[in-house]
């Protein structure tokens, strides 16, 4: 298991750190883990899980219109 930083997560899927942080907070975005006083990190594997269901999500609109 791999731990990434706001920086690391930001740069995977293109959006900005503030961002990022929205989501998680509004629970359409893996939730950070806390590691310790104002220290926060992204399990690498949720991340991974994230970006293949928006692919999914993204494939299943395409057969859709098909």
């Amino acid at each position: 298991m791999r731990f990434l930083t706001k920086t690391q997560v930001s740069e995977r899927v293109g959006y900005h750190p503030v961002h990022i942080m929205r989501l998680a907070k509004a629970g359409r975005f893996p939730r950070p883990v806390k590691l310790g006083k104002g220290r926060v990190a992204f399990v690498e594997d949720e991340i991974q899980a994230w970006q293949e269901a928006k692919i999914a999500e993204r494939d299943a609109k395409v057969l859709e219109v098909s």
